[in-house]
């Protein structure tokens, strides 16, 4: 249920500019600029009510609503681990993927495997500040 909160909020967070730009052209004023030719005073006011809603939204309410969430959009980043294990990038260890399971790796076929994340941490000692340390690392499963 928090999920569908969540979406819903951000749902209207989107959608609140559009909104009051629409309001803001119904006013008979923009109308009657509107059929008259664009000028320079439409460009300007417009820009003005665009920086006016457009600005607040970005950098104060988009934050808010997709700030906790945003390591779902990138799960397999090194600051999705770190921010999820509450510690810095530099302590997050990402091993390279391995590639033997690919289907286009020659020989060409389905190769009847895949490779499994394990994420394993350990508490660093007093030279790391007593962070949390990060491994990612891939076990091979087969098919």
């Amino acid at each position: 249920m928090k999920d569908i909160l969540i979406i819903v909020a951000f749902l209207a967070v989107c959608a609140s500019p559009v909104l009051l730009a629409v309001l803001i052209l119904k006013i008979p004023f923009v109308v009657r600029i509107l059929r008259a030719k664009i000028n320079t005073e439409l460009r300007t006011y417009v820009g003005i009510v665009s920086v006016i809603i457009v600005l607040p939204f970005v950098l104060l309410v988009l934050p808010m609503v997709i700030g906790p969430h945003i390591t779902t959009f990138f799960p397999k980043s090194r600051w999705a681990y770190a921010m999820q294990y509450n510690t810095e990038t530099q302590y997050v260890v990402i091993d390279p993927q391995p590639h033997d399971c690919e289907f286009f790796k020659a020989p060409i076929g389905n190769k009847y495997c895949h490779f499994d994340r394990t994420v394993s941490t350990q508490t660093g000692d007093a030279s790391v500040y007593n962070k949390t340390l990060v491994y990612v690392s891939w076990d091979k499963v087969p098919d």
